[in-house]
């Protein structure tokens, strides 16, 4: 339709279709049949009619010609998916192992793959997908795995990927590629223990500190009791600059006096 549809109705003769739009009216007229033939019944003896060809569909429009027009039904949209996505589908795991680490990888698709390994491992298919692949899938896994395992937000999918792994070809013979991709994997973790133990002594060393400075320095809610609205007195010396005239003269008048006392 031209304009988007807002009320439809059908006559009382079922001949005729309105279809009101903002400001457009479209009348639709049913066409007369053309196109028929005749076959007889022979069961009943009665004569039946078959339509070979549908009716015409006129579209008319307000100060317009009559157009005939095809009437069809509109196709659903297609969407396209990529491939690995119509692979896990159809739980082609294998597959999509396959494809994943089969080249070189790109930074920008480091989620996309951990998603998909997270895919599999919730279908709990991991290690019948990691099983019967070749070196070069073997070793690039590794090298994926050695440099994103200690992501905070990969941690969780690539330890699982990796356990699984070596629950499959922990007892088999591994190429020599495979074989150095372990070693470097060990290493790193070896590098991290020793990070995590720093951290755990650093840790350590911050709670004695933060102990150590609750006990001995207190607030100032500590030092007032619950019943002591002014504090506790403190009693200091008293300097001489300090002193106002007026008590300089009030402590004269007193050394005048005590000389009278002494004079009498």
């Amino acid at each position: 339709m031209p304009s988007p549809v807002l009320d439809i109705d059908v006559s009382r003769d079922d001949q005729t279709m309105a279809i009101g739009m903002g400001n457009l009216l479209a009348l639709y007229r049913r066409a007369d049949i053309k196109k028929e033939v005749t076959a007889s019944a022979q069961i009943e003896d009665k004569r039946s009619t078959i339509r070979t060809a549908a009716p015409a569909v006129k579209l008319t429009e307000k100060g317009r010609d009559d157009e005939v027009v095809e009437v069809v039904a509109k196709n659903t949209d297609k969407l396209k998916i990529p491939k690995i996505d119509g692979m896990l589908t159809n739980f082609k795991h294998a597959a999509v192992i396959r494809m994943l680490f089969s080249g070189k990888f790109k930074s920008s698709q480091d989620a996309s793959v951990v998603g998909y390994l997270r895919v599999i491992l919730m279908r709990g298919a991991m290690q019948r997908a990691l099983a019967g692949q070749d070196s070069g899938v073997q070793k690039n896994l590794l090298i994926f795995i050695n440099h994103h395992l200690f992501k905070a937000i990969y941690f969780a999918t690539l330890k699982d990927v990796l356990v699984a792994f070596f629950d499959v070809y922990g007892s088999e013979k591994l190429s020599k590629d495979v074989v150095v991709q372990v070693e470097r994997l060990k290493k790193t973790l070896s590098r991290e223990m020793e990070v995590q133990k720093m951290i755990s002594s650093l840790i350590g060393s911050i709670d004695l500190i933060v102990a150590t400075t609750k006990i001995n320095v207190k607030t100032s809610t500590d030092l007032v009791e619950d019943d002591d609205v002014f504090g506790e007195p403190t009693i200091r010396a008293r300097d001489l600059d300090e002193l106002k005239p007026s008590d300089a003269k009030t402590e004269e008048d007193g050394d005048d006096e005590e000389a009278k006392l002494q004079t009498d």
